[in-house]
């Protein structure tokens, strides 16, 4: 049964979820689900964000005190000291080295250089190189980095090359998830990289062939799967694109 300080613990992990859950605006259609950080002043919530959250989080459990420890707080440094602090570097190494990719133009290069050679290469040859190039910068950046800087850039160049657009879009919004051979690439790599017991050449050589296995089945599941459920041809530009500005 949940003791005094289990029930603590309990009431501010709920409390810290649900003030990430209701920060900002919620746009749900019909109505509005407007946020709390809307009632503090302008310069407050600017710089309010979801680390100020989990940081009010670890402050409570540092001060309320613990009956089961004769009143000493909930969460002392001896716990700390526990935690797999090599993951905590290595997600944060990861979402650093996603940051650099996008502020020195790196992850715009490389979209560009993805996106010019939609006009030489074949069906087949595309939906592979789109597939097996958003999945490798994935494996060494932000998956959500990755694609808002991918998307748009490949989105334009399919439309300038007279391609559907989807010809590119569903193999990277798909792909970007693939990041099986990286610790940093996705942090349950890095939970279970930490653990020890899986070295990196292992992750390596597993996470490749489940890379190729996943660039394979993604390339079959738009052209005999999709393509027919929304009845297009994917090497087909529709009307309305035809129309639409070259750039992204």
């Amino acid at each position: 049964p949940l003791d005094r300080d289990a029930r603590f613990v309990l009431i501010v992990f709920c409390s810290v979820a649900a003030l990430w859950l209701s920060r900002t605006t919620a746009d749900l259609g019909a109505f509005k689900v407007h946020g709390w950080s809307e009632l503090l002043p302008a310069t407050v919530a600017a710089a309010v964000s979801d680390s100020t959250v989990a940081l009010l989080g670890c402050v409570l459990l540092f001060a309320i005190p613990s009956r089961r420890r004769g009143g000493a707080p909930l969460l002392a440094w001896e716990d700390c000291r526990d935690l797999p602090w090599g993951v905590l570097l290595l997600i944060g190494g990861g979402l650093a080295l996603a940051r650099a990719f996008d502020s020195t133009g790196l992850s715009t290069a490389v979209a560009q250089g993805l996106s010019g050679s939609l006009e030489t290469l074949p069906t087949w040859g595309i939906l592979l190189v789109v597939a097996a190039s958003v999945t490798l910068l994935s494996e060494l950046a932000s998956n959500t980095a990755a694609i808002n800087i991918l998307l748009p850039l490949l989105f334009g160049a399919a439309i300038q090359a007279g391609m559907h657009p989807m010809l590119v879009a569903l193999p990277a919004v798909i792909s970007v998830s693939y990041a099986y051979m990286m610790p940093v690439g996705t942090p349950p790599n890095a939970i279970a990289f930490a653990t020890g017991r899986i070295p990196m050449r292992d992750m390596v050589r597993a996470g490749f062939l489940l890379d190729l296995i996943a660039i394979s089945l993604v390339c079959l599941f738009v052209v005999f799967w999709v393509a027919p459920r929304l009845g297009f041809d994917l090497g087909t530009m529709p009307e309305w694109a035809a129309s639409a500005p070259a750039g992204p």
